[in-house]
């Protein structure tokens, strides 16, 4: 959360665990979610009451439209010693049982594959539930379809960051093919996905694809990956 805004901190906490779990290959209609939550001690302050209770309008709001409940939680509202104060903060976890065949996980899995972008619509930078419903079922039909090789949420710190992640885990590297200017790639993307495909993809926007050579090549740049991880 961010102590400005807490409805849509807890909102894009909500959206983004859930995705991470359609990723994951789970459907969203068999998930439930489970919260902790962090806030300073309210004290004689109102507006310390504000959080909490913008934060879990903000939740509710994207349970709702998700139709997905919280079955439970931890309450950790004494977040204060002496003059120190804990960060405002709801944390999201999603859960779900699913078929093991299904599961998938975030890393490439091999050079040459496509790597395809699905967004939902964004309404001042939120998505919209009706699209985002949307890219989960499409997503979850083509994993169940064997058309998936990997799949990432993208988050906060947008498709780079995504990108970055899944290539790490079996060194393998990505080329990008659209025409994205560079703070395109690092805009937060709540509720989008990334996936590597087994075969041609019949929704989403194509990325690029990944390589064999361990590279980030982007935006007129190219970046040695083993370089970058050191950092």
């Amino acid at each position: 959360l961010t102590e400005a805004d807490p409805y849509r901190g807890a909102y894009m906490a909500v959206v983004e665990s859930v995705t991470k779990l359609v990723c994951a290959g789970f459907h969203h209609e068999d998930m439930y979610l489970t919260f902790q939550e962090y806030f300073e001690h309210m004290n004689d302050k109102p507006e310390r009451w504000g959080k909490p209770l913008a934060a879990l309008l903000g939740a509710l709001d994207a349970q709702m439209g998700l139709g997905i409940a919280s079955i439970g939680g931890k309450d950790s509202m004494s977040g204060s010693f002496e003059g120190l104060d804990v960060p405002p903060t709801l944390v999201s976890f999603a859960t779900a049982i699913g078929n093991t065949a299904n599961v998938m996980s975030p890393e490439f899995k091999k050079a040459n594959s496509s790597v395809v972008i699905l967004k939902p619509q964004y309404k001042d930078g939120m998505p919209e539930i009706g699209s985002l419903l949307s890219i989960y079922k499409i997503v979850e039909q083509m994993i169940e379809e064997g058309m998936v090789a990997s799949a990432c949420s993208v988050g906060y710190g947008g498709i780079a960051e995504a990108l970055f992640k899944m290539g790490l885990g079996n060194r393998i590297g990505f080329k990008m093919r659209a025409d994205m200017p560079t703070h395109r790639m690092f805009e937060p993307m709540y509720g989008s996905i990334v996936l590597e495909m087994v075969s041609d993809s019949p929704a989403g926007e194509l990325l690029g694809e990944t390589t064999a050579d361990y590279t980030f090549e982007c935006c007129g740049d190219k970046l040695d990956m083993a370089q970058l991880q050191e950092i």
